[in-house]
């Protein structure tokens, strides 16, 4: 049974030495938003571009549209002539246009791609390269946003998925409280409960088939 103890066997060997009631540190994402196209364009024009293209990849991100991601950014970088289409997918260029799009909320697209159970989607982001210790304006971690889907839509097994891209990293933000002093780890557990002995099911199979 894929309980929150069973969880947490499988990650790496050195995360049993973290403490686990410890906080970690919230070393803040220093990217500041690229600003799209000329240079020499006027501010408003700028702003209006960037808005779009910050819109434009929280909507394809929301979709699991990882194909889609990849040839947005790609073009949205060869317009700027910053590199080559065929050095995008994982070029320092398209991992900073991405780790520094975020929302009025403070979100970044690891919240968003969490909050909408978007594996395939988190998977990517992750392998890239995108930063996972970060925090929107509420505290919330991508762990946080995992455990906000898995419990509004019931899915016990769909959050170890969404967990496991997360954790093996850095298995101390399952600790982390956010401004209202919520754990992920407190969720897991009031998740567990409420699972269902057939979604609890699915968690076992899950864990199993995975390193989480």
């Amino acid at each position: 049974m894929c309980t929150p103890t069973d969880a947490l066997s499988g990650v790496q060997s050195n995360s049993s030495t973290m403490s686990r009631h410890s906080r970690a540190q919230r070393p803040m994402l220093e990217c500041k938003p690229i600003t799209q196209g000329s240079a020499t364009a006027p501010c408003a024009s700028a702003d209006t571009e960037s808005f779009d293209l910050t819109r434009a990849l929280f909507r394809i991100v929301r979709k699991g549209r990882v194909s889609r991601l990849q040839s947005y950014v790609a073009k949205s970088l060869a317009t700027d002539h910053v590199v080559g289409p065929s050095l995008v997918s994982n070029s320092a260029a398209t991992v900073y246009l991405l780790a520094s799009t975020v929302d009025s909320q403070g979100r970044r697209l690891l919240h968003v791609a969490c909050e909408y159970g978007q594996v395939k989607m988190l998977r990517y982001l992750v392998s890239i390269g995108l930063p996972i210790e970060v925090y929107d304006k509420k505290g919330n971690t991508p762990v946080h946003s995992c455990l906000k889907y898995s419990m509004k839509h019931q899915r016990f097994a769909k959050c170890c998925k969404l967990l496991g891209c997360l954790l093996k990293s850095n298995l101390e933000l399952l600790y982390v409280r956010n401004n209202e002093g919520l754990s992920p780890s407190y969720l897991l557990e009031q998740l567990w409960r409420l699972a269902s002995p057939k979604e609890r099911s699915k968690g076992d199979a899950v864990s199993s088939k995975s390193d989480f």
